[in-house]
């Protein structure tokens, strides 16, 4: 592959990130906080054993009210600021 075409590749995958980043950075911050506790703890398959990518915001089933409830529990205690740092340092 040139240059050039892997350039594209990355600048369009730069692009979605953003995207997704500014998408997620509307949500709620329980639904942030249970995004990276999801991402740090689950440990299933996700083709068929967890169910996170299988729902979306717009419509929560039971894999992302897990996480949910995991992090409001957290942000009673602690600002989604302190809990995202401990988080994502484990």
């Amino acid at each position: 592959m040139e240059n050039s075409e892997k350039i594209k590749e990355l600048r369009a995958k730069a692009d979605e990130l953003e995207k997704l980043d500014k998408e997620n950075s509307k949500l709620p911050e329980e639904y942030r906080l249970a995004n990276i506790i999801h991402s740090k703890q689950c440990r299933w398959n996700h083709s068929d054993g967890c169910g996170w990518h299988y729902e979306s915001w717009d419509k929560i089933g039971n894999s992302r009210q897990r996480y949910i409830d995991k992090a409001k529990v957290i942000l009673v205690e602690v600002d989604f600021e302190t809990a995202y740092k401990v988080i994502s340092l484990t």
